[in-house]
């Protein structure tokens, strides 16, 4: 059975919310403290993992926005299934959805802060992010997300389908989420 894009849409925006959850659970849980430790050189503390992904849908955010209003002026109308999107689009999507099987650079752009982090602040921007995504994604409703493309933030050659960066997000989220539950394990039983 094909999955419909109001089916589709809904399964996002679960993903969001439970991300938002996942986060605030992790923030209540956490020692202020110890979201800082990373749990080794080359790797991210919880804060930082929190971090990229409120920066990386902070960057995303304008440039979706913006290509939902150029699809809906064009008439980029239609309930369908969202369809392949661009190449770069299906490559990021499939590196979401293999989960953690591989580590990937982050680009400048996306690259948490250094030093000591706030994690309650963090996770209040990070749930203000994901909630604009959610209201995005409704706003959306009943346009042809895999017809509108646009740039990502990393480069002008990249593009993406509105589809796709909605999908990306949500697994991205989650990614990073289970990252920073993990950072914090690790270096509590240090």
């Amino acid at each position: 059975m094909e999955t419909s894009s109001t089916d589709t849409r809904a399964d996002w925006r679960r993903l969001f919310e439970s991300a938002v959850e996942g986060a605030r659970r992790l923030a209540a849980e956490a020692d202020a403290d110890a979201a800082n430790l990373k749990p080794g050189p080359d790797r991210w503390s919880a804060n930082e993992c929190i971090d990229h992904l409120e920066r990386s849908m902070a960057e995303y955010l304008p440039l979706l926005r913006a290509a939902i209003e150029r699809g809906r002026a064009k008439g980029k109308h239609g309930e369908e299934p969202f369809g392949r999107g661009t190449f770069v689009g299906r490559f990021l999507v499939k590196a979401m959805r293999r989960g953690r099987t591989k580590r990937y650079p982050a680009p400048r752009a996306f690259r948490p802060a250094a030093g000591d982090l706030d994690l309650p602040a963090l996770v209040d921007a990070f749930v203000a992010r994901a909630e604009e995504m959610i209201a995005l994604l409704e706003d959306a409703d009943g346009l042809a997300l895999g017809r509108i493309r646009f740039a990502t933030p990393v480069s002008r050659l990249l593009r993406v389908s509105a589809a796709q960066a909605f999908e990306i997000h949500a697994l991205h989220n989650h990614r990073h989420l289970e990252q920073a539950e993990e950072a914090l394990r690790e270096t509590r039983d240090r």
